[in-house]
């Protein structure tokens, strides 16, 4: 397996959307580094060019987790199957707390 890195980011309340665009479905793996339990989730989102969008809720782990982003099928049917990855930290986490909070993402080729 060959995985592809996407970016590295520090989350915030703005969403961050990373420069290169994802075609299909995929599968995405997801590392955070942390010294301190940040205590609620980030928020990894796929907007595609139509306007629309999907979100995936990503709780922090010492663990690298794989996710499987697929392409609705509705959209698939409109011929809508190009997306971009981006991320932001949820509403509940306090940021103040986590400074050092990063997270990870690579795509499998």
């Amino acid at each position: 397996m060959v995985w592809r890195p996407i970016g590295s980011s520090e989350p915030g309340f703005f969403w961050t959307e990373f420069g290169e665009p994802i075609v299909g479905s995929t599968f995405m793996r997801v590392s955070h580094t942390f010294a301190q339990q940040p205590n609620g989730p980030a928020l990894l989102r796929m907007n595609f060019i139509d306007g629309y969008s999907a979100s995936y809720v990503l709780y922090p782990s010492t663990s690298k987790r794989l996710i499987e982003m697929k392409v609705p099928q509705p959209l698939i049917d409109k011929g809508i199957v190009v997306w971009y990855p981006a991320l932001r930290l949820g509403f509940r986490t306090r940021p103040h707390e986590n400074d050092n909070w990063q997270v990870y993402l690579e795509e499998l080729i």
